[in-house]
C-alpha cells in the first residue's frame, strides 16, 4: 500500500519532499526508491518554467545594456 500511495501522489504532481514527509521517510531514501515515479511532465513544466525566466532575464539584460550604451 505504501509504495502504491507513494506513486500516486508522485503522479498527482505532489512534491517529493512533501510526499515523503507523509510517508515517513527521507528524501533521500524517499528518492531512492521512488526517483524513476516522479512525475516526468510535472519536470518538463518546470523546465519549462525555468527556460522562460532565463529568457526573460537575458532579455531585460540586453534592453539594459542597450540603452547604457546609447
Amino acid at each position: 500500500m505504501r509504495h502504491t500511495r507513494a506513486t500516486q501522489m508522485l503522479e498527482a504532481g505532489v512534491a517529493p519532499a512533501v510526499a515523503a514527509l507523509e510517508l515517513g521517510h527521507s528524501v533521500k531514501m524517499f528518492f531512492e526508491v521512488y526517483a524513476k515515479w516522479v512525475n516526468v511532465s510535472k519536470r518538463k513544466e518546470d523546465l519549462a518554467k525555468v527556460n522562460q525566466s532565463v529568457a526573460k532575464s537575458v532579455a531585460t539584460t540586453n534592453l539594459k545594456e542597450r540603452k547604457l550604451l546609447k
